[in-house]
């Protein structure tokens, strides 16, 4: 079965922003990782959304190209 717990509170996490990437960058998220599984320690990657004040009420609009893949190696 499949369980989802909710992640800990804000004050034990680090969060990173990327403002100044650029076209030709990426950021990837590891979501799975069989050595956390077989300890039985949580292995997904929370990520999310969320406003920044410093940007004006009327920022330039946002593009963005999603993809998800699995690989499982065994």
């Amino acid at each position: 079965s499949f369980q989802v717990s909710p992640p800990l509170p804000p004050r034990a996490h680090h969060w990173y922003t990327f403002p100044a990437m650029a076209e030709d960058e990426l950021a990837v998220f590891r979501a799975f990782d069989s050595d956390l599984v077989a300890e039985g320690l949580p292995f997904w990657t929370p990520h999310s959304a969320f406003r920044d004040p410093s940007v004006g009420a009327t920022p330039e609009p946002r593009e963005s190209f999603e993809i998800r893949a699995i690989c499982l190696f065994w």
